[in-house]
C-alpha cells in the first residue's frame, strides 16, 4: 500500500531479531525493501536490539539506509591548556566493558608557540575480553578532532 499510495521514503523497526539462516533471497523484508527501491523509494531500518555483540545487525542489505543508537558506556575526559588559555577538551569513549583505559597526564599544560608534549593512552583488554571500539575526540571553539580505536 505505502508504493501505492506514493511515499517517498519507508522507515522500518521491527523489534524481534530475525535468525540468521535466513537467507537475502527469503527474506520478506529485503525482497520489499528492493521492491520499493526499484520504484525510486528510499528504505529505512533498525538495526537491531541484539547488540553491541558480533553479528547482531539486521536488515544491513545493501540498498537498505540501515541505522543504530550507539552504546558508548565509557567515557575518559582530559583537558589541554595552551599558553594563551585557550583550553581543548579530550574525550576518550569506549563502548565495551572488555577493556580498560589509563591516560597519563590527564591535563597537558603548553606555555609556548609550537611547544611539544606527549601524553600515552593505556588500552587492555580485560581478561576474557573481545576488544572493543571507540574513539579519540579533541574539542575547541575552533577545532574537533576525532580518530577511531579499535581494540583487539
Amino acid at each position: 500500500m505505502a508504493l501505492q499510495d506514493g511515499v517517498d521514503v519507508i522507515s522500518i523497526s521491527i523489534g524481534l531479531p530475525a535468525p540468521k539462516e535466513f537467507s537475502i533471497e527469503n527474506n520478506p523484508i529485503a525482497i520489499g525493501a528492493m521492491r520499493a527501491i526499484k520504484k525510486g523509494v528510499s528504505v529505512v531500518c533498525a538495526a537491531g536490539n541484539s547488540g553491541p555483540a558480533p553479528e547482531t545487525v539486521r536488515n544491513a542489505f545493501p540498498w537498505v539506509l540501515t541505522v543504530a543508537a550507539g552504546s558508548m558506556d565509557r567515557s575518559f575526559l582530559a583537558t589541554v591548556k595552551l599558553g594563551d588559555g585557550q583550553e581543548f577538551e579530550a574525550e576518550l569513549k569506549i563502548n565495551s566493558n572488555d577493556v580498560s583505559i589509563q591516560v597519563d597526564p590527564k591535563v597537558l599544560e603548553f606555555h609556548h608557540q609550537n611547544q611539544k608534549l606527549s601524553f600515552t593512552v593505556s588500552v587492555t583488554v580485560n581478561n576474557g575480553g573481545h576488544g572493543a571500539e571507540g574513539y579519540l575526540q579533541w574539542v575547541s571553539k575552533k577545532y574537533n578532532v576525532r580518530s577511531p580505536i579499535v581494540v583487539v
